[in-house]
């Protein structure tokens, strides 16, 4: 899931559910990797995709950020 984090950061938290709004629900909280490589509390989600479904965040940077933090 995309999400802002209490600081204000964009991020990332990856988490398993059984849908995206599960996923929604369960990101918040949670401890997100920020676009600058640390860490914090997700305060909202963006959105959520299901890796390896072919769908993609949105937001073509963060995108193209994920993509490349995945490798």
């Amino acid at each position: 899931c995309q999400v802002v984090t209490i600081d204000g950061a964009q991020g990332l938290v990856s988490l398993q559910s059984l849908s995206p709004e599960d996923a929604r629900k369960g990101a918040v909280g949670k401890t997100a990797v920020t676009l600058l490589g640390n860490q914090g509390s997700a305060a909202r989600v963006i959105q959520c995709v299901e890796k390896g479904q072919g769908k993609k965040f949105t937001d073509s940077s963060f995108q193209g950020w994920f993509e490349k933090l995945d490798q």
